[in-house]
């Protein structure tokens, strides 16, 4: 009885679901070989979004276009 109330619960607040800010913001930026650093400040400032990443794993240096 506790799984199925569990379930129900579970069930009904997917179906109230609502966009989320990140869904609804609309950007545009026009970068051309700049780092990934650089685009991802851009995006900061464009937008409220905060990026959180390990230097190790991602090289921060790579040019990139956007």
């Amino acid at each position: 009885m506790k799984l199925i109330c569990l379930l129900l619960c579970l069930t009904t607040s997917f179906a109230f679901a609502d966009q989320t800010h990140a869904q609804s913001v609309k950007l545009s930026l026009n970068l051309s070989d700049v780092s990934v650093s650089q685009a991802l400040e851009a995006i900061e400032k464009e937008a409220s979004f905060h990026f959180f990443y390990n230097n190790t794993l991602i090289d921060m240096n790579r040019k990139v276009s956007v």
